[in-house]
């Protein structure tokens, strides 16, 4: 697992919302760790649920990708 032969598709989408959260958060300046980051990914994720009513694990991080993606400021304050 890791190493870059990673094939389970949630794991992939999630490393994925990983890297765009500390990519993002290095460009506005703010210091970003690992908990926080896990935190945040829960939140959003808890909030595609509510709002989108989904199950697939895949669909709700990509749900979540564009919801932080459109709102990194109010996420980046956890």
């Amino acid at each position: 697992m890791g190493r870059g032969g990673e094939t389970n598709p949630y794991m992939i989408a999630r490393s994925a919302l990983i890297k765009v959260m500390f990519a993002k958060a290095k460009s506005k300046k703010f210091k970003l760790t690992v908990q926080d980051s896990v935190k945040i990914i829960k939140k959003i994720e808890e909030e595609v649920i509510q709002k989108h009513n989904l199950t697939d694990k895949v669909e709700i991080l990509k749900k979540a990708l564009e919801l932080f993606n459109s709102n990194v400021d109010k996420y980046l304050k956890v």
